[in-house]
């Protein structure tokens, strides 16, 4: 359970930290926050359980994070 807190706590703050990122992004909003956190922690519950790959994980994370364009 410890290690699942800790990836909770890691994911949100890549995602607060994503949020402060360049000039050219939109504000963060909580409410976005929230949804964006609730969706990578259950990328990260569908990864423990191998549902997806790590790798499944990483596109989707970087998508959700806006690091990725969607084709």
């Amino acid at each position: 359970m410890k290690m699942y807190k800790l990836t909770a706590c890691i994911l949100g703050a890549l995602l607060l930290l994503s949020a402060c990122g360049s000039s050219g992004q939109a504000q963060m909003t909580p409410e976005k926050f929230r949804d964006m956190y609730g969706m990578l922690l259950k990328l990260d519950e569908l990864k423990k359980k191998e549902i997806i790959t790590d790798a499944e994980f990483q596109m989707q994370k970087k998508k959700l994070l806006g690091e990725e364009k969607t084709p």
